[in-house]
């Protein structure tokens, strides 16, 4: 019964908050769909088959206000509210809409604070989990953000330095982040994700 040591190993570390989520961006596959019919019709586009491919050369700046109300439209589904709640060390998202972030502030315990960074302000700051704040990092930026270095990245170009430099540093310190006795689950990264899967 490998597969139920497994998810005793996982179930576990988890208990003792040594889980790390990686939240990808297609975290509700129902949900992804109706966002993207969304946002081709504020971008008056044909509708991609995901969300980098919907925005990456086609939105401009000015385009994400319309965007960020569209996804303002859509709360959290019950599956994510639930995934949220669990005792998580750390989560990486590449999700840049704000509908994650507001199942983590619906689940958070009593007590345990979001803490926001983003790639560029997480390295040195990714320390052992503490029990009183939830570190939460958008790894290709947040829809919400004004200052242009948060925002996600809207050109070929910008996508692939954020994917070769800032990202690539945060990914490098998961075994760090999820330590010798910690676990590494994955949810919603798709082959359509902001990260790329081939790298």
């Amino acid at each position: 019964m490998p597969n139920d040591r497994v998810e005793r190993g996982f179930v576990a570390a988890l208990a003792a908050g040594r889980a790390v989520l990686l939240l990808g961006q297609e975290y509700s596959s129902p949900l992804m769909h109706q966002l993207l019919a969304d946002v081709a019709v504020v971008l008056n586009a044909e509708r991609a088959a995901d969300l980098p491919s919907q925005l990456v050369g086609r939105a401009q700046p000015t385009d994400l206000p319309n965007i960020r109300r569209a996804f303002s439209l859509h709360s959290a589904p019950d599956q994510l509210v639930e995934l949220a709640a669990q005792p998580w060390s750390f989560i990486l998202t590449s999700a840049i809409d704000s509908i994650p972030l507001e199942a983590f502030r619906r689940a958070a315990a009593a007590g345990r604070r979001l803490r926001l960074l983003f790639p560029g302000q997480a390295s040195g700051q990714l320390t052992r989990r503490s029990v009183d704040t939830l570190t939460v990092i958008r790894l290709f930026g947040s829809l919400e953000e004004r200052e242009e270095r948060y925002l996600p990245p809207l050109t070929p170009l910008s996508l692939r330095q954020r994917r070769r430099f800032e990202v690539a540093a945060v990914l490098h310190q998961l075994p760090t982040l999820v330590g010798p006795h910690g676990c590494l689950a994955i949810v919603g990264v798709t082959p359509g994700d902001w990260l790329d899967l081939e790298e």
